[in-house]
């Protein structure tokens, strides 16, 4: 009995469906449902070019973003760099004056 009324449930779900189908398809060609169908696809331009615009705009935005991080990124590596230039001749320079120190101590232990 149960499978019979599921059957029934069915057909009716269906033919239900069917005819709210044809419903709605002949509403949509009448003169509103027409221009319901020209509203929405005025709506979906409208939406299609703001998406576009604002997809825009947020290209320009991690543009910039990536553009000022480089040259931070660049100005860093620059300074470190100087930095580490300056250390190595300060040192460099500090070595050579030891070693000249020690050269003139020995060779006045020699003298």
């Amino acid at each position: 009995m149960s499978n019979n009324q599921n059957n029934n449930t069915n057909t009716f779900l269906f033919f239900a469906g069917l005819a709210a189908g044809a419903a709605a398809g002949y509403w949509l060609n009448t003169q509103k449902g027409k221009e319901l169908r020209q509203t929405a696809y005025e709506k979906s331009l409208e939406y299609a070019e703001t998406v576009k615009n604002k997809s825009g705009e947020l290209t320009e935005i991690v543009k910039d973003k990536a553009t000022t991080a480089l040259e931070t990124a660049s100005s860093v590596a620059s300074t470190v760099e100087s930095t580490i230039k300056d250390t190595l001749n300060s040192t460099s320079n500090q070595f050579q004056r030891g070693v000249d120190k020690a050269k003139a101590t020995v060779n006045n232990h020699t003298a």
